[in-house]
């Protein structure tokens, strides 16, 4: 099953609530098994202005779980503080299938070379 990303670009308008926001958002991304790849750090944008200096890249299991976090329960009042204390664009989207055809090779009673070959698949 491909993962789901949240992909944010992120205008912080006040600091010190957005701190808070901060605090309050990790424990609801455990609940649904969501892990940081980028929260902040050095970025350089090309072909156009981005909406916000900061970048967080947000992984779950699948798209539904990104798509529950965002709309949950447990995640509404940390997304209340995130929107008063900031301006961003939120996007959630599907991965690709994770596949890889690497270097595999096999002899004996089949041959073949990568998972495509072995498997059938």
């Amino acid at each position: 099953m491909p993962y789901g990303y949240v992909i944010a670009q992120i205008s912080i308008k006040d600091p010190k609530a957005y701190a808070e926001y901060v605090n309050m958002v990790q424990p609801t991304l455990d609940a649904f098994y969501g892990e940081f790849l980028v929260r902040g750090g050095k970025a350089t944008s090309y072909e156009g202005d981005p909406p916000g200096d900061r970048n967080v890249i947000i992984r779950f299991p699948s798209y539904d779980h990104a798509m529950n976090w965002y709309h949950s329960d447990k995640y509404s009042e940390a997304k209340k503080k995130r929107q008063a204390s900031s301006d961003s664009v939120q996007t959630i989207v599907e991965g690709i299938f994770p596949y890889w055809e690497g270097p595999v090779f096999a002899t004996g009673s089949h041959q073949g070379r990568g998972y495509l070959e072995m498997t059938g698949y």
